[in-house]
């Protein structure tokens, strides 16, 4: 009696630790895929910001903030968002800096 419980204490033990380390792994592969998906789209928005009239480089600058601060589904994240979320304040503030400057 006192082994199967025991044993049923260590089993459940075991099996969370490595329920704890698939989460820790998929979050750890989350933030990385979308590290990398912001970085590629800071190096492009640097090689495009070289060559672009003044109109183009608002809308690069204002797709590439959206991008860089929006949340970015993944799949390794198991909330299973579509992606869609509150405006973030740092996009609303480029764009409403970027508007004024449009016009000149």
């Amino acid at each position: 009696m006192e082994f199967g419980i025991l044993a049923a204490l260590i089993l459940s033990y075991i099996s969370y630790g490595i329920y704890i380390c698939f989460k820790n792994y998929f979050a750890e592969r989350h933030n990385n895929i979308i590290n990398l998906h912001k970085a590629n789209c800071l190096s492009t928005y640097f090689t495009f910001i070289d060559s672009a009239d003044d109109n183009t480089r608002q809308a690069i600058l204002q797709y590439a903030t959206q991008t860089i601060y929006s949340h970015q589904p993944t799949g390794y994240s198991g909330r299973g968002s579509d992606g869609t979320s509150n405006p973030n304040p740092i996009v609303e503030i480029v764009k409403n800096v970027a508007a004024p400057n449009a016009g000149e």
